[in-house]
């Protein structure tokens, strides 16, 4: 592989690799585009992707905070993108990390909660929650107490991957009959079921995530409402809580 870029600290270091030519990362980044609709110039897509590389070449790279932040990446023939929170999909994965930082917060809580689902959406997250009672805006307070305790532990999130039969019996044993239903759903496709764990919690999810929960410093738990499981009248009405949240506080104050 190619390397393009090396972080040296006291006791670790990045290596970052790419092995995949820019002519084959940018037919592949042109055929998604096209995929969604858009309209693209291959050649100056090519020349971006070029740019780009030459930039992560030569621009300087900010040291790290501590040496557990180091980790080494080699890819097989993938794209390499390092993203920040002003990209979308980096906002995605920012957002998603703050609804499983709220569900730990929730877990602590209220022991008894069943957990659904837990996306990151176009301004925020949500997490759909089977609780015992209702909850008030007192609630959401002492819920966003929590979260600020669990983002100062700043625990690290850890992906993990099971056959669907002990990924089903890992969130039976919990009690988590919306998860197991999911489970239940993607069985069949073959492949194994992946989680994240953070510290006492661990969710059934897909990802991507950041690297620890420390880097979501500022956020606020915006509404709560009802939610229908699946959004199916028939099933049970599910407590669902929104959310926001930034790197820096300014940027939270701003909103």
């Amino acid at each position: 592989g190619r390397d393009i870029g090396t972080v040296v600290l006291p006791q670790a270091q990045i290596k970052i690799y790419l092995t995949a030519s820019p002519e084959e990362r940018a037919q592949r980044r042109y055929e998604e585009l096209i995929a969604k609709g858009h309209q693209v110039d291959y050649e100056k897509l090519l020349e971006k992707v070029k740019l780009r590389d030459h930039n992560d070449m030569t621009r300087p790279i900010a040291p790290l905070k501590q040496a557990e932040d180091a980790v080494r990446v080699e890819t097989d023939g993938c794209t390499l993108e390092i993203l920040t929170f002003d990209d979308p999909d980096g906002k995605r994965a920012f957002w998603h990390t703050t609804s499983h930082i709220m569900a730990q917060a929730v877990q602590h809580l209220f022991p008894e909660a069943k957990f659904a689902i837990g996306p990151s959406v176009d301004s925020g997250f949500y997490y759909d929650f089977d609780l015992p009672r209702p909850l008030t805006p007192d609630d959401l307070a002492k819920i966003e107490a929590e979260m600020k305790k669990i983002v100062k532990e700043n625990i690290p999130l850890e992906r993990f991957e099971l056959t669907p039969d002990a990924a089903e019996q890992l969130m039976a044993d919990a009690g988590q009959d919306y998860k197991v239903e999911l489970i239940r759903e993607h069985a069949g496709k073959g492949e194994h079921i992946s989680f994240y764990k953070q510290g006492d919690y661990t969710d059934l999810c897909a990802g991507p995530h950041l690297m620890r929960t420390g880097a979501v410093k500022a956020f606020k738990l915006t509404s709560s409402t009802g939610a229908y499981w699946r959004g199916d009248s028939s099933k049970k009405m599910l407590q669902r809580v929104y959310g926001i949240s930034f790197p820096k506080n300014a940027e939270l104050e701003a909103y």
